[in-house]
């Protein structure tokens, strides 16, 4: 009896670990496609025409609280901006947001929002 609890505890254990990495992967999945809908509400058409070489480089940003990244693929026309919930293959910046989970939403809202954005990032 003692080795079949044994195994049900390792199951459950097993189970709830699963369980946990797909709500932060949810998470970090349903900030990026909110960080693409706030481009398309509230982004500045400024910054992207400042982009220009840079245009297809990526900016890898890594949340400490959800152990999950966003890469940002610049683009030099708003439309055509990017993100996806994956770490980038060979970044030019790499951000480390070591803010509370709660939090990051307003700080991705307000880079956003901000005029000079992919200079903004670096400087984070």
């Amino acid at each position: 009896m003692a080795i079949i609890s044994q195994i049900e505890d390792q199951e459950k254990t097993g189970i709830d670990v699963r369980a946990n990495d797909l709500i932060r992967e949810t998470k970090v999945l349903t900030i990026a496609r909110l960080a693409i809908m706030l481009v398309d509400l509230f982004g500045l058409d400024e910054p992207f025409k400042k982009v220009g070489k840079h245009s297809g480089q990526e900016i890898e940003m890594y949340f400490t609280e959800l152990d999950g990244y966003i890469t940002f693929i610049l683009a030099s026309e708003r439309e055509n901006f990017d993100c996806v919930a994956e770490k980038a293959n060979s970044p030019i910046a790499r951000l480390i947001i070591t803010v509370e989970e709660d939090k990051i939403l307003n700080l991705i809202s307000s880079i956003i929002r901000s005029k000079n954005n992919l200079f903004n990032l670096i400087k984070f």
